[in-house]
């Protein structure tokens, strides 16, 4: 059996031919020598000049020429066909082995069009020479490739195969792609651009981008990775760093050099010819990519050390002890038989001490589950309801309403495009039919015509949907802000404790917290603006009747609507809640800092906090208390 070897490389090397002219080649051969026995091996962009060191398999970079040798040694293939020698290799010690294979088990050796014998020794000083020159040769084109990627690298015109934010609209006069933005992908990184840029982390943006455009939790899995690359591309400053830029910024990233201040320079910087559009600054660039260095070599080294996982509670994960700042996660403390034969367990968050001399003072080590998510359900309900920064929420839910709208105009445009190229499809096929005799032709086009009109059909049920919730979007701009924001509030409230599982409300909670940290037993959880206070022996319990009342009785509305006056407000079930506005005078968050070193022993830093909500009583903090 004759063996077609056809191979191109990866440097790209398309002066020789073609995988599918050397194809061509191999099968006119094949019937001018009336050879009917052959099979073809195919390497597609595999280099001929790397060999391994693995003497079994020197060649496994190319796995159908593996396979050709394997299937010479097995008997199989008898004589071996290829457009030129250089197919066959382009290094002088893989050539070798080669032909002391082909020598071993007498092949036959065709090039082109001619039969060679190559155990003469006048064509093995002609193959060494051959091998020489094809090994120059392959580095002239290496160096042509890389010589015309560095000039393309300097000019700006360096473009990539995908980049969010942008998508590809035909080529050029030059062959180059065209790049188009993205509305609605570009809204997205501006968002998360300017909310890590306010120092919110990247799990929390993560939550934060696929509740806006209600992502599949599948699919947030590696969201943070992908939103930490985003921020690291120097494409979104509008511009491209140069080959010595670019030289500089992987020793960076190899954690050879400790910043990248130096990258602020001019010098190494070109205005970038497919991605032109400025979405952040060269300076807050560099500023990203330093804070995102450190916090990659944090994380691996906090990787390292946790050996827990957060699973199946509220606070697991988030909770951390305030002495050594340690991590609380669930576990059941223990499982007992009972008097009645009925097991009973002791759900429970605890932290093992990492402290200096791996000693923490801290108690209690142990904490009841229940005490602590009746907390977080407190914190979760109040801190939406009531103690929020409307404006905040009023910008972050018409920040939503304008991205999912944005969205659904893209998907509309995108669906109607497609009803029209099925339509045309459509008529094509039906033109087709009326005009042929032929069954088989009949049978295949009348199969594409119903299921096209299948599709068709699925698609404008799906754009009627999309029109409609457009509609029901743009009604609700008609609504004030403030009546809008709380009909987002309100249904978030009630999804979260009435249809999400115990991780996705944990989720929910990593979203809005900051930190959430105990110093014996009290409780400080931090949203960036508010700060709220608890005692865990007060024993607090959530009235689930608050979600009923929510769901029916206008008086939330109209608290959350008209109500301006934060300052001191009382629960529904008539225990008191202290807000204290720490923003109109410093005197009372000196004042506040003191007491809680003074009754608690707490030492908490408060300069950038807006309210602090007590569920804890603060007799004789403030005059009248």
């Amino acid at each position: 059996m004759l063996g077609i070897y056809v191979r191109t490389s990866k440097e790209q090397d398309t002066i020789r031919s073609t995988i599918s002219q050397q194809i061509d080649s191999g099968l006119k051969f094949c019937k001018e020598k009336n050879i009917i026995d052959y099979e073809i091996y195919e390497d597609e962009g595999k280099s001929g000049f790397l060999i391994s060191d693995d003497d079994e398999n020197p060649f496994n970079n190319r796995p159908n020429f593996t396979r050709l040798i394997n299937d010479i040694k097995s008997k199989k293939i008898d004589s071996v066909w290829v457009w030129e020698h250089s197919r066959l290799s382009r290094n002088q010690d893989a050539s070798v082995l080669i032909f002391r294979t082909f020598k071993k088990h007498n092949i036959k050796l065709f090039e082109n069009k001619s039969e060679l014998d190559y155990l003469t020794p006048k064509y093995n000083l002609f193959r060494q020479m051959l091998d020489a020159m094809d090994e120059y040769e392959r580095h002239l084109i290496i160096e042509r490739t890389t010589r015309g990627l560095r000039k393309s690298i300097n000019e700006g015109n360096r473009s990539h195969s995908s980049l969010y934010g942008y998508k590809s609209n035909g080529k050029n006069q030059t062959g180059h792609t065209i790049w188009v933005t993205v509305e609605s992908e570009i809204e997205t990184y501006k968002y998360i651009l300017k909310r890590f840029l306010e120092g919110i982390g990247l799990k929390k943006i993560c939550y934060e981008i696929n509740d806006m455009n209600k992502t599949e939790k599948k699919r947030m899995i590696n969201q943070t990775s992908k939103i930490s690359r985003w921020l690291k591309m120097y494409q979104y400053t509008g511009y491209q760093l140069t080959l010595e830029g670019l030289s500089i910024y992987k020793q960076f990233r190899n954690n050879e050099i400790d910043n990248i201040q130096v990258l602020l320079k001019k010098e190494y910087w070109v205005k970038s010819k497919p991605f032109p559009v400025e979405l952040v600054s060269i300076k807050d660039w560099v500023k990203i990519n330093e804070k995102l260095q450190i916090y990659s070599k944090k994380h691996v080294d906090s990787m390292k050390e946790r050996t827990l996982r957060a699973t199946t509670a509220l606070g697991s994960g988030i909770l951390r002890c305030g002495v050594c700042n340690n991590r609380y996660y669930f576990r059941i403390q223990k499982t007992e038989v009972r008097k009645d034969g009925t097991l009973y367990s002791y759900p429970s968050y605890y932290h093992t001490a990492i402290y200096k001399s791996n000693y923490c003072g801290q108690r209690p080590k142990t904490i009841r589950s229940i005490d602590i998510d009746e907390i977080l359900k407190l914190f979760f309900f109040f801190s939406y309801l009531v103690f929020d920064d409307t404006n905040d929420l009023i910008r972050e839910s018409l920040r939503n309403m304008k991205q999912t709208q944005i969205k659904l105009k893209e998907n509309i445009h995108n669906n109607e495009k497609e009803i029209i190229r099925i339509e045309k499809l459509l008529v094509k096929f039906n033109k087709s039919l009326e005009t042929t005799d032929d069954n088989e032709v009949v049978h295949i086009l009348s199969r594409n015509i119903f299921s096209n009109e299948n599709k068709l059909s699925e698609l404008n049920i799906e754009l009627l949907k999309m029109k409609s919730e457009y509609e029901k979007l743009i009604d609700k701009y008609k609504n004030t802000e403030r009546e809008m924001t709380y009909y987002d509030v309100k249904e978030r409230i009630l999804n979260w404790f009435k249809k999400l599982n115990i991780e996705e409300q944990r989720n929910e909670l990593i979203k809005i917290i900051n930190s959430f940290i105990i110093y014996d037993h009290f409780i400080l959880i931090n949203t960036g603006k508010n700060v709220f206070f608890f005692d865990i022996n007060q024993k607090y319990v959530f009235d689930m009747k608050l979600l009923k009342k929510l769901d029916k009785d206008l008086i939330y509305k109209i608290h959350f609507v008209k109500y301006e006056n934060k300052r001191q407000v009382k629960m529904f079930n008539d225990k008191r809640i202290l807000d204290i506005n720490l923003e109109r005078d410093d005197k009372i968050r000196l004042k506040l800092l003191k007491y809680l070193k003074k009754n608690f022993n707490i030492v908490y830093d408060l300069k950038e906090t807006r309210n602090f909500i007590s569920f804890v009583s603060l007799k004789g903090l403030l005059s009248g208390e």
